[in-house]
Order: structure tokens, then sequence, then C-alpha cells
């Protein structure tokens, strides 16, 4: 009897030794499971980051883009603005010496 005891024990512990191994191989599996899920978030997120910021970019650059022909045009309406101003002032100089020369 105690040989048969002796048996299931040694069986008892076999079995415990290929649990703990068997515990030791899925906690393996699930430890490189998360790192892979993780790279895998993290690739993600890098792509997501890059195509933000590119598209950031394209934004800006539309803005700016927009701004610098609104700006140009505005600089056009006053260079014609100063231009009609300067003629008249012209005309108006022009018609004082007429006169002055003419008197």
């Amino acid at each position: 009897m105690a040989k048969e005891v002796w048996e299931k024990v040694k069986e008892a512990e076999a079995k415990a030794a290929k649990a703990i191994e068997d515990a030791k191989l899925q906690s393996v599996a699930i430890i490189k499971k998360a790192q892979e899920e993780a790279a895998e978030l993290i690739k993600a997120t890098e792509k997501q980051s890059i195509a933000d910021g590119e598209r950031l970019v394209a934004d800006k650059t539309a803005q700016a883009k927009t701004f610098k022909e609104q700006r140009i045009a505005q600089v056009e309406q006053e260079l014609k603005n100063l231009l009609w101003t300067s003629s008249g002032r012209t005309d108006r100089a022009v018609n004082l010496i007429l006169e002055k020369v003419v008197r």
C-alpha cells in the first residue's frame, strides 16, 4: 500500500511538473503575443502620426498659398490706388504749371 501511495505521489509530482511546464510555455506564448500586438500598435500609431503630420503640412501649405494669393491681390490693389492717386496729382501739377506759364 505504501508503494501504491508512493506511485501516486510520484504520478502527482509528474503531473504537477507537467502542469508547471505547460504554464511556463503558455506564459511565454502570452508574453510573445502581447509583444507582437504592442509592436503592431506602435506601427499603426506611427503610420497614423505620419499621415496626420502630412495632412497638417498640406493644410498649412494650402493656407499659406491662399494667404499669399490674397496678399498679392491686396498689394496689387494698393499699387493701382497709388498709381491712380499719383496720376491725379501729376495731372494737377501739370495744370498748375500750365496755368503759371499761361499767365
